[in-house]
């Protein structure tokens, strides 16, 4: 399949990272599967996406000054889902003109730039890689498949389809799969029953477990690797939540899992109407 895409076009369109993912999206009429990123990339002027051995860093974009054409070098140790992402990463810098540090005509991004997250009063740099992962996930997750993909219930087996469709990271999934549901849900990644790492959707509670401790999980199923969704103590995973938690976990090679959890707080008991009428004739009299 031959893409072809309108840089002049582009340029009328918003740098705001998910509107112009959704523009790409909607010139290259995607409906669902793998977003051909390699090939968006070369439409739009990139003439080289290459894999090398690099050190300390996932990848370097180097441009022209006036961005109209460039090349991606890419860590070819990583994984092929974060090499993807690697691509979409340094796009998302190649389609912005204000991502350039002090007129440098090349960007190296480290492990650490690809996970870059908000955070209040970060610098010119952060933001910018901020601003890239943010345009990598919103074109390789587009919003709207995620979002049919998405139930009313969160379940593991969403997360395997929607990474298997999409070709991404679990982690990627994960934090793209909390952040777009509706309900108080997490993910928790652990190892030997330890865990290593967890992402939760903004209405979530804050897990009071941290990394490295040690995790109350169901046991393996005997068949299957995926238990059932059951019921468990909140308190075991967030102390200052009131209301019921179900847990979901996936079993896999070499002690690794992945739990999802859904949070369901007590509703607040709505006042007798009686109850209402007489506080406020107390308050006239």
């Amino acid at each position: 399949m031959t893409i072809t895409l309108d840089r002049v076009a582009l340029e009328d369109v918003s740098l705001e990272p998910q509107k112009l993912a959704e523009w790409i999206l909607g010139q290259i009429a995607y409906q669902h599967g793998q977003v051909p990123i390699a090939k968006i990339a070369y439409a739009l002027g990139i003439t080289e996406i290459r894999a090398e051995r690099l050190t300390n860093l996932e990848g370097t974009l180097i441009t022209t000054p006036e961005r109209n054409r460039g090349a991606i070098l890419i860590n070819g140790t990583s994984s092929l889902q974060r090499r993807r992402y690697t691509v979409g990463h340094e796009l998302g810098h190649y389609l912005n003109p204000y991502h350039a540090d002090a007129g440098d005509k090349d960007r190296s991004c480290s492990k650490q730039d690809l996970s870059a997250s908000f955070v209040a009063g970060a610098d010119a740099h952060r933001r910018q890689e901020v601003e890239a992962n943010r345009f990598a996930i919103e074109i390789l997750a587009p919003r709207v498949r995620c979002r049919a993909l998405i139930g009313p219930i969160p379940d593991i087996g969403e997360i395997l389809r929607m990474r298997q469709e999409f070709d991404i990271s679990r982690e990627a999934t994960a934090r793209r799969y909390v952040e777009l549901h509706d309900e108080q849900v997490a993910v928790a990644f652990s190892k030997n029953g330890r865990l290593t790492y967890s992402v939760r959707s903004q209405s979530c509670p804050v897990l009071s477990v941290r990394k490295n401790e040690q995790l109350s999980l169901p046991q393996p199923p005997k068949s299957g690797a995926v238990t059932e969704r059951s019921y468990v103590p909140a308190d075991d995973w967030a102390r200052r939540f009131r209301g019921e938690l179900t847990l979901q976990t996936l079993f896999q090679q070499e002690g690794f899992a992945f739990t999802v959890l859904r949070f369901m707080p007590e509703e607040d008991e709505e006042p007798e109407i009686e109850d209402t009428y007489q506080r406020f004739a107390r308050f006239d009299a």
